[in-house]
């Protein structure tokens, strides 16, 4: 698959909660979205991005440290059929002023048309919403009720619908987002 051919991966078996043939792609020109649903030789469905909402989820890490979790946050576009598709990451050990500083550049690129910044309202992330909500921007409280390996079998059922497009790159910051959501729950980063 992908990451045998690209990623040098050739052990991977398909994933753990998520697997690669989950994953659809699409390609963007300017705002013209074209998604691909998988088929071979299938005919795209063509998207405008002017229609759809633009929100961004966001994950704290609490630490710089290189061997810590990365600070993610990740612009998804929603469709008018409610797919969902990532349009930007921007990942790092951030402290906390750079963790604010990313989030701003990446809602800033979509400023006009977002939706919100969803954002657990958990420990230390309470600080960093505010400090969010103040600069302006479209906040979403978000209070996890289960764990992470819960909320991914949950979102998986979305991926085996179909539903989650990223983009057809060789972007670096895909490459490790995608296998980091295949390896998860047992990759040393969550």
């Amino acid at each position: 698959g992908y990451y045998a051919q690209y990623q040098q991966s050739p052990a991977r078996t398909g994933g753990n909660i998520l697997k690669e043939s989950m994953f659809r792609r699409y390609s963007r020109n300017g705002d013209a979205l074209s998604l691909y649903d998988g088929g071979e030789g299938g005919v795209p469905t063509l998207v405008d991005l002017k229609r759809c909402r633009i929100f961004i989820t966001s994950d704290l890490a609490i630490s710089k440290k290189q061997t810590a979790d990365f600070t993610v946050f990740a612009a998804w576009a929603v469709t008018q059929k409610t797919d969902v598709v990532l349009l930007d990451i921007t990942r790092g050990h951030f402290d906390g002023p750079e963790s604010e500083q990313a989030l701003h550049r990446l809602a800033d690129q979509y400023r006009r048309k977002l939706s919100g910044i969803i954002i657990e309202d958990v420990a230390y992330q309470k600080d960093f919403l505010q400090r969010i909500q103040y600069a302006g921007y479209p906040v979403i409280s978000y209070k996890p009720t289960t764990d992470k390996i819960a909320r991914a079998n949950d979102i998986a059922i979305y991926f085996n619908n179909g539903q989650f497009y990223f983009p057809n790159t060789q972007a670096a910051w895909l490459v490790e987002y995608e296998r980091e959501l295949l390896d998860f729950p047992v990759a040393p980063n969550d």
